[in-house]
């Protein structure tokens, strides 16, 4: 089973509007957001991009325990992070975790809206 960026892209959506933005007296940005915290958004909302998400990974694999294999957060941050749509920027990992998951690199791309 084949899923397309941009569905993965429609799925992420209202979860990346729905992030909050941090304003200060002179900014007010979009906060970015990890595909770790997405794949969990979308796994809570019980969301039907999950399972074929899953089944196109052949499992769940997600963080550092998933080895070689290729998971939904990681199908999720490649599609994410070739659209023109979203801004990526990437964090060094060094002591991070996500509600339990390591990441399995040394970095981790975030994602927002673009303005």
């Amino acid at each position: 089973m084949t899923i397309s960026h941009e569905q993965i892209i429609e799925a992420c959506r209202p979860i990346l509007e729905a992030v909050e933005f941090h304003v200060t007296e002179v900014r007010r940005e979009r906060r970015f957001i990890t595909a770790y915290q997405i794949w969990l958004g979308l796994q809570r909302e019980v969301h039907p991009i999950c399972d074929e998400l899953i089944d196109a990974c052949k499992g769940n694999f997600v963080g550092k325990d998933a080895g070689s294999n290729i998971g939904p957060a990681q199908k999720i941050a490649q599609a994410l992070g070739n659209s023109a749509e979203i801004e990526t920027q990437y964090l060094d990992t060094k002591y991070v975790s996500f509600d339990g998951i390591k990441p399995s690199g040394s970095d981790c791309g975030l994602f927002r809206l673009r303005s």
